[in-house]
């Protein structure tokens, strides 16, 4: 798996044949973490800071991540208080 910039040109996870562009907008989070689960989505394999942010979008391409590919996002937000309760989506 390779990591690059990737494109902030539209949202959500989009499979390029090769690889996966994610994109996400958040105009607070100081930080965006991709977290890869196994296929059940119970164990996270690896967690990969966003590396790009163009304006409001945070941005990473993935090479050799499929469509099928469990994930979910950390947005780290410093006006939302570090013990608050997180849900899953």
């Amino acid at each position: 798996m390779r990591l690059t910039a990737g494109s902030s040109s539209r949202l959500g996870a989009c499979w390029h044949g090769r690889g996966t562009n994610f994109a996400l907008f958040s105009a607070n989070a100081q930080k965006v973490e991709l977290c890869l689960f196994d296929k059940q989505g119970r164990r996270e394999l690896a967690r990969i800071e966003f590396p790009e942010r163009t304006e409001d979008v945070w941005h990473v391409y993935l090479t050799d991540v499929s469509p099928v590919q469990r994930f979910g996002y950390l947005v780290h937000d410093p006006s939302v208080p570090q013990h608050a309760p997180r849900y899953h989506a």
